[in-house]
């Protein structure tokens, strides 16, 4: 799913609450509140859809992470260790050609307030859905943001070939493990279902061996 952003309302900073009809009952909208300060700084919080799921979107609004509805209450102070209310949000790295790394993506929980980062952030359940998007250009998939400089041939790998030679990858604190994922060529995605937050990447891989692979016991 990408979202077209409609604005819908303008709010003082003041106001703390906010209400809205649903266009149509029963169809799932997404909806996100982002402030601007006097010098044109821009922040979004994370955003929410009509079943409750909260969502952190990256700049192309297909690449995120979507926390369910179920585990949500784990980004407040009440639900986890850290005693304060988190937010989860996305960093971008780019991509690499010559180590076969297609997207790296970050997500990273902060405190509200303070935006303080958090180390090691996972949930109580395996309800995470992470889904990177990978590029295509020229019939082939190529890396995402500026190519990174590295001696070494480019690795190549046809648009056609993504569903066996894409897998996606977790960085556990030590080394990236494999997670295979699930690749989806028409929307351009590989998605894994996890506990875990961190960094994702989408790298060539032989799929010939792939499994599923649960994080929700890995620790660093």
């Amino acid at each position: 799913m990408k979202p077209a952003w409609v604005r819908i309302a303008t709010l003082p900073v003041t106001a703390t609450q906010f209400a809205e009809l649903v266009p149509l009952p029963g169809e799932t909208y997404l909806y996100k509140l982002e402030s601007v300060d006097v010098y044109g700084t821009r922040d979004t919080a994370m955003v929410i859809d009509t079943d409750r799921n909260l969502y952190a979107y990256s700049s192309d609004n297909v690449t995120r992470l979507k926390v369910s509805a179920g585990i949500a209450g784990d980004l407040l102070a009440a639900g986890n260790r850290y005693g304060s209310n988190l937010i989860v949000r996305v960093e971008e790295a780019a991509g690499n050609s010559a180590e076969g790394v297609f997207r790296s993506v970050s997500f990273k929980g902060f405190r509200v307030p303070g935006n303080e980062s958090v180390a090691d952030l996972g949930f109580s359940r395996p309800e995470v859905d992470v889904s990177l998007r990978y590029e295509v250009s020229g019939g082939q998939v190529v890396p995402s943001g500026v190519l990174l400089s590295h001696a070494g041939p480019a690795v190549s790998l046809p648009a056609a070939s993504a569903a066996d030679g894409l897998g996606m990858f977790w960085y556990n604190g030590a080394k990236f493990m494999k997670l295979f994922g699930d690749v989806d060529a028409t929307s351009q995605t590989v998605a894994v279902q996890t506990s875990r937050p961190g960094t994702y990447q989408i790298r060539s891989l032989s799929r010939t061996q792939g499994v599923h692979f649960d994080l929700s016991q890995m620790t660093n």
